[in-house]
């Protein structure tokens, strides 16, 4: 299992802008991906998406069944030992 935060609202640290921007605080909204494979790549599991929200807006009018990926949530948006073990059972 890989575990990795991906930071979905940052912005790039470098840009081919032309004209000078003043600087704002980074943003620091993430979720967080589990994915498991095994070595030789015959055995992948569904992803798993960790967020924030019980039923995040952007899922309203989607089935989830049809997604692909689990979604499950907590305040930090990172695995817990509950996650972990839901996803390893």
């Amino acid at each position: 299992m890989d575990e990795t935060g991906l930071f979905w609202k940052l912005s790039l640290n470098r840009t081919l802008a032309t004209e000078a921007s003043n600087g704002g605080r980074k943003s620091k909204d993430r979720i967080t991906l589990a994915l498991t494979v095994n070595a030789t790549g015959t055995d992948k599991w569904e992803p798993w998406l960790i967020g924030k929200s019980e039923n995040p807006r952007c899922f309203k009018h989607i089935n989830r069944q049809l997604l692909g990926v689990q979604y499950r949530y907590n305040n930090s948006k990172w695995m817990t030992g509950v996650i972990c073990a839901e996803y390893l059972y």
